[in-house]
């Protein structure tokens, strides 16, 4: 399996804290609603974190 980076976003509707509590502990959580600078900048973050990261999320 590669090893890619997940972001768990919490819909306001839909997420329960036993859901998120099954979650690995370094899997960020954010929660809706969400910007797209706030989405753009945790992206970038975790992409900037892998192994050869060299990629562009804009902005």
């Amino acid at each position: 399996m590669p090893n890619l980076p997940i972001l768990y976003i919490a819909n306001i509707d839909r997420s329960t804290p036993a859901i998120e509590a099954k979650l690995p502990r370094d899997v960020p959580i954010i929660r809706e609603p969400i910007t797209a600078e706030e989405l753009r900048r945790l992206v970038s973050g975790l992409l900037s974190r892998m192994p050869g990261a060299a990629l562009d999320v804009g902005g």
